[in-house]
């Protein structure tokens, strides 16, 4: 279950709880936040970490990451292995880089259940 503010909670009941106070249909502790998609670990710089840090994510081995979106970096709407794969592809292999928001910090310009708790510290 979708839980874009990653506070345990799934996000229906969030909703049911009163999280959309301003009816956009995005709970508002995830309301777009800008962002810097391939830093999955809000470094603000793109590297090997970002990667470790989706795997560390994906496999519950860490909780390293405060914007999901920001891992989503072929902005499928969904973070998975195919993610970690696509950005090394960028990384190590002349493959194509992030979606944007790339190479700038940005919103998502896609409507998904991802989001961010706060900004990168790679954007203002």
């Amino acid at each position: 279950m979708p839980d874009c503010d990653l506070n345990g909670i799934p996000d229906s009941c969030d909703f049911a709880a009163g999280g959309d106070q301003d009816g956009n249909g995005v709970l508002d502790a995830c309301d777009n936040v800008p962002f810097w998609r391939g830093d999955c670990n809000s470094s603000g710089s793109l590297d090997l970490a970002d990667a470790i840090s989706s795997l560390y994510y994906l496999f519950g081995l860490a909780n390293l990451v405060t914007c999901v979106d920001s891992c989503d970096v072929n902005d499928s709407g969904t973070m998975d292995i195919a993610d970690t794969v696509y950005f090394l592809g960028g990384l190590f292999m002349a493959g194509p880089p992030p979606l944007a928001p790339y190479p700038d910090c940005g919103e998502d310009p896609t409507v998904d259940p991802l989001g961010c708790l706060n900004s990168s510290n790679s954007c203002p």
